[in-house]
């Protein structure tokens, strides 16, 4: 099985993921259910309610350890949204890399106007 391209404790190696996820946890959490295929909004809002959000931001979380073949199980993905939740926010982020500038595909042009 595979690992997570960061530690756990890593939060503060990636200062700009850092300082947007304890600014606005709610945007990051948004964005890393879009990159899975959730709703951004729905995901967003959920943050602010007390364990309803952290249950679904675990189910985002087991739905990238699949993806990925990262070792863990759901009990875990749960509690790690329960108790240490902006690490995990931004473990998911940086597994994700949704915060980085992407190229275009080499087969499409990019138009300016």
């Amino acid at each position: 099985m595979g690992q997570w391209k960061s530690e756990f404790f890593g939060c503060f190696k990636n200062s700009y993921l850092s300082l947007m996820t304890y600014v606005a946890p709610c945007y990051v959490a948004g964005k890393n259910a879009e990159e899975v295929g959730y709703s951004c909004k729905t995901l967003g809002v959920l943050f602010f309610v007390p364990f309803i959000g952290s249950y679904y931001n675990s189910v985002m979380r087991t739905r990238i350890r699949e993806q990925n073949r990262i070792d863990g199980n759901r009990l875990k993905d749960f509690c790690v949204h329960t108790f240490c939740y902006y690490c995990a926010l931004i473990q998911d982020a940086q597994e994700l890399e949704w915060w980085k500038p992407r190229e275009p595909p080499k087969d499409q042009k990019v138009t300016r106007k």
